[in-house]
């Protein structure tokens, strides 16, 4: 577990980015996360990081780091949304639904519309 100052357990939780947090690389303090404004991504690139997630958590339970039955729920709940948006990417949808049944058919419907050709079935199903 993490050890903190107490000037770093008594700072807000949402506050505005200044140019004291600004790195030059990812692995340069201070460590956190952004959220809204200039941090805003596309849909693929958040797809990209819930699969990289995933990943992670795979190769914990594979490496026998951590055991498969806590892991797995949040690994595959990390596929499965990883999945959704990747659709919804591709579609340039701006639904909200997250049924993936119901993404699947609109995924169908959108590349024959636009290039008039037949999803394959292995990926559907």
């Amino acid at each position: 577990m993490a050890n903190f100052s107490e000037d770093q357990m008594h700072r807000p939780l949402f506050e505005e980015p200044t140019d004291d947090i600004e790195r030059v690389d990812a692995w340069e303090e201070p460590l956190g996360f952004m959220v809204g404004g200039m941090a805003n991504m596309s849909r693929q690139q958040l797809a990209d990081q819930y699969f990289d997630a995933a990943r992670v958590l795979t190769q914990l339970i594979l490496s026998h780091q951590w055991e498969d039955y806590r892991l797995a729920n949040p690994a595959l709940f990390l596929y499965r949304h990883a999945l959704e948006l990747l659709v919804k990417a591709i579609m340039l949808e701006t639904k909200t639904g997250h049924k993936l049944d119901e993404l699947a058919d609109d995924l169908v419907t959108f590349v024959k519309r636009e290039f008039d050709t037949d999803v394959p079935d292995w990926i559907i199903a």
